[in-house]
């Protein structure tokens, strides 16, 4: 009888062993991907991470109005600028490891699939805006790991609301949220009220998110002052739109002939909108899940109106959402078997999204060099470029900050204008001026250089477009006195 039982467990234990194996295989991959961008230069807005002005600036800095101050103060208060933006990079790239976790329990508690878990855990590996955000001592990878630790915590908190442990993990990642960014604060909101509306735990168990609130007050003023500022001129509607293309699509597109067989936004339409037409018969966890995918999108509905929302929005749901689309082929099997066929088809789906996210990324990897790479590239070899007694006049401001950087190890502009200088976006290094383009007349012969957008087309007499290559900037010597249009 023993001898029975011990063999009947065998290919259950080899089918755990097996599932064990797939997943340690796709984070390896995943820490493969991911270690290499690590090296990379350095963008402009990590730089703008990188400044530290003592204690007293906490509250004070400029840039509390887009980005809460402890995020990065806490790495950069007691690090070199290059120290903090390894020690940073590093951070995002183990909140990136540890989500991509995250999501493979979250899907394996939702979708009771281990095939459908391992293409969740493969997808958020493969996805390229994720990839890129866990390279970068940006706050978007840590918010990810923070939400879905959040979510995970609140959904066992709603099976089990006698576990006190339960309450002070949510109450935790609540705590942490807003202070790795300001949409954290409407998200935790609207999150917390549907999900303890519909639940047992009923509304008066809103005191976990007591600390969170409590936390916000010494930042009201800088979040007041970017509620009422528009980034930009008047926004126009079809950028909402364009912010829930990001956020709903994941950075994923397709061939233009070909939308709806290379993009997700409509796989990811499909299993938000199947939830609430199976929402009796689905578990809490799938429901919590749903709740805070919604909260997100009316966080950026609500924001949108005001600000520019970069491409980081394609990350903010889309562990939510990869969660959700694993679990579609068991929602819609949840109610009746007359949909017992659309749940493989469903699988087929996902499995068809998770292998264009590998092409996208691996394609683009292979024929795209990023602007920060080209930059990085011309400052290794910027001798062979620029003839004696000429400047360096970048298209881009954030491009002079990133040569500012790379030369010489500042994060910071000059109080007082360089001699020789128009503006403080100009430093002097080996002999040569290196400034963002002025709009007037430069009385010395320079060399411009652009590196995300083409130089003008014609040239202005007196410029000379060089050849040098798709993997650097493009590049133009020019002579005294002319002027950048």
């Amino acid at each position: 009888m023993f001898l029975i039982a011990t063999h009947a467990q065998h290919p259950y234990r080899r089918i755990l062993v097996a599932e064990a194996i797939s997943l340690l295989l796709i984070l390896v991959w995943g820490a493969w991907i991911r270690l290499e961008n690590l090296a990379r230069g350095p963008t402009s807005d990590e730089i703008s991470f990188l400044k530290w002005r003592g204690l007293s600036w906490i509250y004070k800095d400029s840039l509390n109005r887009l980005h809460p101050p402890f995020f990065r103060m806490s790495v950069t208060a007691w690090n070199t600028p290059e120290q903090a933006l390894m020690l940073g990079r590093f951070g995002a790239f183990l909140a990136g490891m540890l989500a991509i976790v995250l999501v493979w329990i979250l899907a394996r508690r939702s979708s009771n699939s281990r095939i459908a878990a391992l293409l969740a855990a493969a997808a958020l590996a493969a996805l390229p805006p994720h990839i890129l955000f866990s390279a970068l001592f940006r706050p978007y990878a840590a918010l990810g790991l923070l939400m879905a630790t959040h979510l995970l915590a609140l959904s066992l908190w709603v099976a089990a609301p006698e576990r006190k442990t339960l309450a002070v993990a949510v109450a935790a990642t609540a705590l942490l949220i807003p202070q790795v960014h300001y949409i954290g604060a409407p998200w935790l909101a609207l999150t917390g009220l549907g999900v303890l509306g519909f639940s047992p735990l009923g509304f008066r168990r809103l005191w976990v998110y007591i600390p969170s609130a409590l936390a916000l007050l010494p930042l009201l003023d800088p979040i007041t002052k970017n509620l009422n500022v528009t980034t930009g001129s008047a926004l126009p509607n079809s950028h909402i739109l364009r912010s829930f293309e990001h956020l709903l699509g994941m950075g994923l597109r397709g061939p233009p002939l070909k939308p709806f067989l290379g993009e997700m936004w409509p796989i990811s339409i499909a299993a938000v909108l199947a939830i609430p037409l199976f929402w009796r018969h689905i578990q809490a966890q799938l429901k919590v899940i749903w709740i805070g995918c919604i909260a997100m999108g009316l966080s950026v509905l609500w924001v949108a109106p005001k600000h520019h929302l970069a491409p980081s929005t394609q990350l903010l749901a889309a562990p939510m959402l990869i969660v959700l689309v694993a679990s579609l082929p068991w929602v819609l099997t949840a109610r009746s078997r007359r949909f017992l066929l659309l749940g493989p088809l469903a699988l087929v789906a996902i499995m068809g999204s998770v292998g264009m996210m590998l092409h996208h990324r691996l394609d683009y990897q292979a024929n795209h060099s990023m602007s920060r790479d080209r930059i990085a590239l011309f400052l290794d070899q910027y001798g062979s470029f620029i003839p004696k007694n000429h400047a360096v006049r970048f298209v881009r401001a954030s491009d002079t900050d990133i040569a500012r950087f790379k030369l010489t190890g500042s994060v910071r502009r000059e109080n007082a204008i360089p001699t020789g200088c128009p503006n403080v976006r100009c430093f002097k290094f080996n002999g040569h001026f290196w400034l963002a383009k002025t709009n007037s007349p430069w009385p010395h012969a320079s060399v411009w250089v652009s590196g995300i957008r083409r130089l003008p087309t014609p040239l202005p007499p007196g410029c000379t477009l060089i050849a040098t290559g798709s993997e650097y900037p493009e590049l133009a010597i020019c002579d005294a006195g002319v002027t950048h249009p």
